[in-house]
C-alpha cells in the first residue's frame, strides 16, 4: 500500500505515476498478506504495473536516493557516481543458500570501446547493451559467450515529426516508408543482427497483425509516384539527427536511406548529435525524423504505447495531435487499456497497427536485440 500511494505521489516524480494516478481510486490491507486495489474502471495492465512497482520498506524512502533499500539477494555498499556500484551479499535473503555471490561490483563505463576492452582483458565479467558492431568482433572469440533478446519489445525506427511540412502529409510518410531498403539497412548498419520487420511483433506472436505487417515494400517507383501526388513530385529537403552513442548504426542506417532517397528528389541531410543534445532536441520538437530505438522489452501492445514517445497519447513527441486520425486512435488506445480478456483486446490493436502503417508516422525498419557479453 505505501508503495502504491508512493507511485502516485507525482510530486516525486515516480516513474509509474502516469500508470497508476488515472487508474487507482484506493487501496486497503486486508490482512499482513493481502492487498485489496480498487481501481477505477477495467485495467488490462494491473499486473504489468504491480511487476515493475519495486518494493521498498516505507520508513527508508525518504533516503532511498542515496541510501537505498530493497528487497533482493544483494545489500547495499557504496556508490560513487560515474564510477561504481558496490554490492555485498544479503545472508538473511529469504532463499537459503543464495546468492552465490559474495559480491557483486558494477561499473560505470560510458565508452563502448572501453567496455568491451574490459570484457576481453576480464577486469569484468559480463556488459549489456553491445553495439550489433561489437558483437560481429566478439564473436569469433572463444572466450566470451553472446547471448541477446526473443525478437520483440524493442526495434529500430525513425520518427517523423508530423508538425513539419511536408512530413505533416500522409503521402509523403507513405512515401519515405517505400524508400527504406531494409534488408539493406540491416546488413550495413546493424552488420545483419537485427532482423528486418514492420511490426513490432514477430509472426509467432499472439499480437502479430498482418495486413500491418507486409503493408509495404522497398519500392521505390511507387514513393515517387505518392510524392507527386501529394505535390512534391520534385522531391524536397529534410534532415535526420542521428547519434552513436544513443543509438549506435544510426548514422550508417542514414546513409543508406540518403543514397535511396536521392534518386526520387529528396535531399536528407544527416545532423550528427551528441547524446543529450540528440535527446534534448526531440523532446523540444527540433528535429525532422529521428533515428530512434522504440520499447520497453514488454510484449502487451498497451505498455508499448504509453512508454513510447512518438506513439503514446499524452505528451507526444511526433505530433500526432495535428492529424486527422489523432481522435480515433486516442479512443482506440482507451479501449485497449479498458478491454479485459486479450481475445476482445486484439481486434482494438488490430486496428492501432492498421493506424500506425496506413500513417507511417514510425516506421519500423528492424528488431532491436539487446546484446550481453559474458565471459
Amino acid at each position: 500500500v505505501d508503495n502504491i500511494e508512493r507511485a502516485m505521489d507525482e510530486s516525486i516524480g515516480h516513474y509509474l505515476a502516469a500508470y497508476f494516478v488515472p487508474t487507482v481510486a484506493s487501496t486497503e490491507v486486508v490482512d499482513p498478506y493481502t492487498v485489496k486495489i480498487t481501481y477505477k474502471q477495467p485495467y488490462a495492465l494491473k499486473r504489468d504495473d504491480l511487476a515493475t512497482l519495486f518494493i521498498i520498506p516505507k520508513e527508508a524512502m525518504a533516503d532511498i536516493a542515496t541510501t537505498p533499500v530493497g528487497t533482493g539477494p544483494f545489500k547495499f555498499v557504496s556508490f560513487a557516481p560515474g564510477d561504481r556500484l558496490e554490492l555485498a551479499r544479503f545472508d538473511d535473503y529469504y532463499e537459503e543458500g543464495l546468492p552465490y555471490l559474495d559480491g557483486v561490483t558494477v561499473r560505470v563505463l560510458p565508452d563502448a570501446q572501453a567496455r568491451v576492452a574490459n570484457l576481453q582483458s576480464g577486469d569484468v565479467q559480463m556488459i549489456e547493451g553491445l553495439a550489433e558492431s561489437d558483437v560481429s568482433t566478439l564473436q569469433g572469440n572463444s572466450d566470451i559467450q553472446i547471448v541477446h533478446t526473443i525478437e520483440g519489445g524493442t526495434w529500430h525506427t525513425v520518427v517523423l515529426n508530423m508538425r513539419r511540412t511536408p512530413l505533416d502529409n500522409k503521402l509523403v510518410r507513405q512515401a519515405l516508408n517505400y524508400s527504406l531498403d531494409r534488408d539493406k539497412i540491416n546488413q550495413l548498419a546493424f552488420f545483419g543482427l537485427s532482423p528486418v520487420t514492420q511490426s513490432r511483433y514477430a509472426p509467432d506472436n499472439f499480437w502479430y497483425y498482418e495486413p500491418a505487417a507486409t503493408m509495404y515494400t522497398f519500392d521505390l517507383e511507387k514513393a515517387k509516384s505518392l510524392l507527386a501526388e501529394a505535390g512534391v513530385g520534385d522531391g524536397f529537403k529534410t534532415t535526420i539527427s542521428v547519434s552513436e552513442a544513443a543509438r549506435p548504426g544510426s548514422k550508417a542506417l542514414a546513409q543508406v536511406w540518403s543514397q535511396d532517397l536521392a534518386t526520387i528528389g529528396v535531399t536528407l541531410d544527416i545532423v550528427e548529435k551528441e547524446q543529450n543534445a540528440f535527446y534534448d532536441d526531440y523532446f523540444n520538437d527540433d528535429y525532422d525524423i529521428q533515428a530512434y530505438l522504440l520499447g520497453d522489452g514488454l510484449f502487451d501492445p498497451a505498455t508499448g504505447i504509453n512508454d513510447s514517445s512518438p506513439l503514446r497519447v499524452e505528451n507526444n513527441r511526433a505530433g500526432i495531435d495535428t492529424q486527422p486520425f489523432f481522435d480515433e486512435y486516442k479512443k482506440l488506445v482507451a479501449e485497449g487499456v479498458s478491454t479485459i480478456g486479450n481475445d476482445a483486446r486484439k481486434p482494438i490493436y488490430d486496428r492501432i497497427q492498421e493506424i500506425w502503417a496506413d500513417e507511417s508516422w514510425a516506421p519500423i525498419i528492424a528488431f532491436s536485440l539487446l546484446y550481453v557479453g559474458l565471459d
